[in-house]
């Protein structure tokens, strides 16, 4: 029932594209199951951090809404889609983390039915791909993604749901070309793929998190600093392909076996990009929590340092409870490479020339882990 599949659907709804103003994000994961739970702490943590780099890289304004544990049921990501305020110019990308499965008989449709945070239970709770798939096409965005990590082997019991008609501290932003990225985002057309051919499983573990979702952002990272051509047909060959290069063992004939994804593409054209950077003077910036702003506005290169610094007692009273400390990971965001006290950690990141973001991995037991854009 575990692992992950991936399908991504794009729609440009103009010939001539302009900068897309806003990626609205959902990241929902099972990160309380007792089997997958752990690994899909990670894929929420990594799904966020590369989401939250690329709306900067593209210079798009950010929705992101995380649904975890508790949170990740049917409803409440149909209430975080259907409460988004999109423009036809905008990208809505949503990333699920969990079990999976597929009913019998049911080859017609090659997607997976997510199965949220319950088990068979609970099959009210799931829910189909191509559902999600439809949810997020009726709000008629440029661009959707549909992203997940979940098996899709059938399991009996299944039942069909009807679907709905440079220390290695930071990521240098300046290593990824914005216009690549730009022209990945800025097709128009449609693409398919998932992690694994129907009957297959998909893998992940306690490293990685999902093996084909740390190979799909490693390909999208080839894409950003030039190693792979800006389209999606190289970057889904390249993912898959490095996927298809491990072996994983079970317990049943043939005792190892691999997984294979499939994927079709079909692009139309490509829109072009305007370059200026025109806003909509009406439309609300969303830029992420509390925390995250209070944290932005310390890296803020327009106040004076004097400023920042007289603002950090009352941002540490505020977000950072008594003995907090800060966890900073390199960029494969596994290494740590500083672990302090909150106050100093808020000096440093007021002092510094260089830092231009720093992403909130995760916020728990007085221990605050972050990974710094630069």
């Amino acid at each position: 029932m575990k692992r992950m599949v991936l399908l991504i659907s794009a729609l440009a709804l103009c010939w001539e594209i302009s900068q897309a103003q806003t990626l609205h994000a959902v990241v929902f994961c099972n990160t309380i199951d007792e089997s997958i739970g752990e690994n899909m702490k990670i894929d929420l943590k990594n799904s966020t951090d590369k989401i939250r780099t690329i709306a900067r890289v593209l210079d798009y304004d950010l929705d992101l809404q995380q649904l975890d544990g508790k949170d990740c049921t049917r409803a409440k990501l149909k209430a975080a889609i259907d409460e988004m305020v999109v423009e036809p110019d905008d990208v809505v990308f949503t990333f699920y983390g969990g079990h999976g499965t597929h009913a019998m008989n049911n080859a017609s449709d090659p997607w997976p039915q997510y199965c949220m945070n319950t088990g068979f239970e609970n099959q009210g709770n799931w829910v189909p791909m191509a559902t999600v798939d439809k949810w997020v096409a009726a709000k008629s965005p440029r661009l959707r993604i549909i992203v997940a990590n979940c098996c899709n082997k059938e399991q009996r019991g299944t039942t069909v749901k009807p679907l709905w008609a440079d220390d290695g501290r930071a990521k240098s932003l300046s290593d990824i070309n914005p216009e690549s990225m730009k022209a990945l985002f800025g097709v128009k057309g449609s693409i398919m793929a998932t992690s694994s051919k129907l009957g297959q499983l998909s893998w992940c573990n306690a490293l990685y998190g999902g093996i084909f979702t740390s190979q799909f952002w490693d390909a999208m990272e080839k894409v950003g600093n030039g190693r792979l051509k800006a389209d999606w047909e190289n970057l889904l060959k390249d993912a898959a392909e490095s996927t298809g290069q491990y072996r994983f063992r079970t317990d049943e004939p043939p005792y190892t076996v691999t997984q294979n994804p499939y994927y079709k593409v079909n692009i139309s054209g490509s829109g072009t990009i305007k370059k200026d950077n025109d806003k909509n003077p009406g439309k609300d910036r969303n830029p992420g929590t509390p925390l995250d702003v209070a944290l932005q506005r310390l890296l803020n290169k327009d106040l004076a340092i004097e400023t920042r610094l007289d603002m950090i007692p009352g941002v540490l009273n505020t977000y950072f409870a008594p003995g907090t400390k800060v966890m900073t990971y390199a960029n494969d965001l596994k290494t740590v490479v500083d672990y302090e006290d909150a106050a100093d950690f808020l000096r440093r990141i007021a002092r510094s020339p260089y830092i231009k973001q720093v992403n909130v991995l995760e916020n728990a037991n007085n221990v605050i882990k972050v990974h710094e854009l630069r």
